[in-house]
């Protein structure tokens, strides 16, 4: 079982649907059936104010629409990054359209499973766990600033929990300097 979530809420995909987000949290999701197999995608909107809730929904929206254009033959990793990039370029055009929105963005973590694989793309701390059995493995590391310090052993997790700059991501879509996600079969 593979379980992917934002920072705040779990995703357990199951059937074909769209669902929108929660705004306490700014988080949404979206799975369903695309010509390169079953796509589940959680976003979290950052920077808080109105952009954010906005964010998350442009990058879901953006995501199954790529995904769901492709032809059956085109490489899922391409088609995830190609997602991603077109996802970036929606945010910017929006806050260009509209800068009350100036400084918006969204993590993600988007799975495509087909009959052989599931392919990962991810970006900021939004994550994705593989349950098997009694073991909960992590199939996604953080892009956040105090992950990369706990990884060159800079900083324990326990300190990384409690740090004031826990909420500093080091990739993401929309404003951040770093939008390439990380992709893993």
């Amino acid at each position: 079982m593979i379980i992917i979530k934002s920072d705040t809420v779990p995703l357990h995909g199951a059937a074909i649907s769209m669902i929108g987000g929660r705004p306490e949290n700014q988080d949404d999701m979206a799975y369903l059936d695309t010509p390169l197999g079953f796509l589940i995608v959680v976003c979290d909107g950052m920077g808080g104010g109105p952009g954010s809730k906005t964010a998350s929904y442009i990058v879901k929206q953006v995501f199954a629409e790529t995904i769901c254009e492709c032809n059956p033959q085109t490489p899922r990793d391409y088609a995830l990054k190609m997602a991603a990039a077109r996802a970036h370029q929606a945010l910017e055009d929006r806050m260009k359209e509209n800068p009350a929105l100036s400084g918006m963005g969204s993590t993600f973590v988007a799975a495509l499973f087909n009959n052989h694989s599931v392919v990962i793309a991810h970006s900021g701390d939004s994550r994705c766990y593989r349950l098997h059995g009694r073991k909960c493995l992590f199939r996604t590391q953080d892009h956040s600033l105090v992950a990369e310090l706990v990884r060159k052993k800079v900083m324990t997790e326990e300190d990384a929990r409690q740090s004031p700059q826990a909420n500093v991501i080091t990739r993401g879509l929309g404003s951040t300097n770093n939008h390439v996600p990380e992709i893993d079969e």
